[in-house]
């Protein structure tokens, strides 16, 4: 196999195993919380921690129909719309967040669930892209990453 190179690191049989600390939409809209997260990351030796980057708009219909009702072990949003737009991570923090990183010796990724998303984490300089596995057979999608 041969190497790939992600920022600083490289991948591959003749170098050591690449760690991601999913961060996902853990910090629950608070940006000392995505903080936190980092610091954890880096604490636990991961090479990479990782957000995902979405806006409800493109990814949740906003609709009180019976199938986005959410049931009553959410106590933070009454359908799927709400839920999503608490978990979005606000486009104007990710080059603060990426920037916290770097200070901090990770490697800042994030998964864009969008086109606009891809822009933008494109503009920061992101050293790699990873793909949700839904978006696998979105193929334009994948064809406008690369």
């Amino acid at each position: 196999m041969n190497s790939v190179k992600i920022d600083n690191k490289y991948l591959g049989d003749e170098h050591p195993v690449f760690i991601i600390a999913e961060a996902g939409s853990n910090h629950d809209g608070n940006l000392e919380q995505a903080r936190k997260l980092i610091d954890a990351a880096v604490e636990a030796g991961a090479d990479a921690v990782k957000f995902q980057t979405f806006t409800a708009d493109k990814i949740a219909a906003r609709t009180d129909d019976e199938i986005m009702i959410l049931g009553d072990e959410y106590d933070t949003a009454d359908n799927l719309y709400d839920l999503y737009k608490g978990l979005e991570l606000p486009r104007e923090w990710q080059e603060e967040l990426k920037d916290y990183a770097e200070q901090k010796g990770i490697i800042f990724l994030s998964t864009p669930f969008d086109y606009e998303a891809v822009d933008q984490l494109d503009e920061l300089g992101m050293p790699a892209f990873k793909i949700a596995s839904f978006e696998c057979i979105d193929i334009p999608f994948l064809c406008y990453i690369a």
